[in-house]
Order: C-alpha cells, then structure tokens, then sequence
C-alpha cells in the first residue's frame, strides 16, 4: 500500500512539472496564432513599388519534395516580374527551405517591411506542414511559433 501511495504521488509530481513546463508555452503559442489569424487582412501594395525578390532554395538529396515547394512558388500571390526562383543544390542558406509551404500573399507581407530602407532582410515564422500530425509536431510547431514571436 506504501508503495502505491508513493507511486501516485510520483506520478502526480511529473504531471504537475509537465504541465508547468508545457501549460505557458501552449498558452503562448495559442495567442500568436490567434493573433496571427486576425492580421491575415491581404496586404494592399502598388505594384510598381514592390520590391524585386530573388527567393533562394538550398536542396540537399530532397528531390522528393521540392516540386511540391516549387509549385507553391509558382502560385505566390506577387508579381512574376518582380520575383525570381534560384534552386541551390547545396547548403543551407536560404529564404525557403524544400519542406516549406508557404501562404500566397507571404511576399506581399515581406514586401511591407522594406519600406522601411533600414531593412536589409526579413525573417518569417516557419509553420510546419505536419503541425496537426501528433501531439509531438504540434508541441514543436508552439515553440517555433513563440521562438519567432515580436
């Protein structure tokens, strides 16, 4: 009987740390992505003063998805004229990684911040496909969401 009491308490001290460690991050991630939601208004630019993008893919051995990321740049809600596609079959310097899906209007939104002419480079917030697949790419898709946060 001793032994199940303290098998219990044990067990309710590593939910208690669990749920203290994950309960402020959950809560954190769910406010951006709230936040994030209510300012997907599309962006309204002229697009003669868009700025010119040179979107750079690094593939290393992910010839199986970067057709799948290849086609969702084609569909970027932005001006043909004003983007380029360079694929980069090395390293891993980039504005897109193969694994990436990003929104339509993601260049437009970019586009916001350099009016600014102190702004030499813009960082998104990655959102990974497979964030609804389990609890663990859910889990990492909060923390990456709150690593990026303003």
């Amino acid at each position: 009987m001793n032994l199940l009491y303290i098998t219990f308490v044990c067990v309710l001290f590593f939910l208690y740390v669990w749920v203290l460690y994950n309960a402020p991050v959950l809560a954190v991630g769910v406010k951006h992505l709230k936040r994030a939601s209510l300012k997907k208004n599309k962006p309204e630019s002229n697009p003669e003063k868009l700025p010119t993008f040179s979107i750079v893919v690094p593939v290393r051995d992910e010839e199986r998805v970067v057709g799948r990321l290849l086609k969702a740049l084609f569909k970027l809600d932005y001006s043909p004229e004003k983007r380029e596609i360079i694929i980069v079959e090395d390293g891993s310097l980039a504005v897109f990684d193969a694994y990436n899906i990003p929104e339509t209007d993601v260049l437009l939104r970019a586009a916001e911040y350099f009016e600014d002419s102190s702004v030499a480079a813009v960082q998104g917030t990655p959102c990974a496909i497979n964030a609804n697949e389990n609890m663990l790419t859910n889990l990492v898709s909060y923390e990456e969401a709150v690593r990026f946060a303003k």
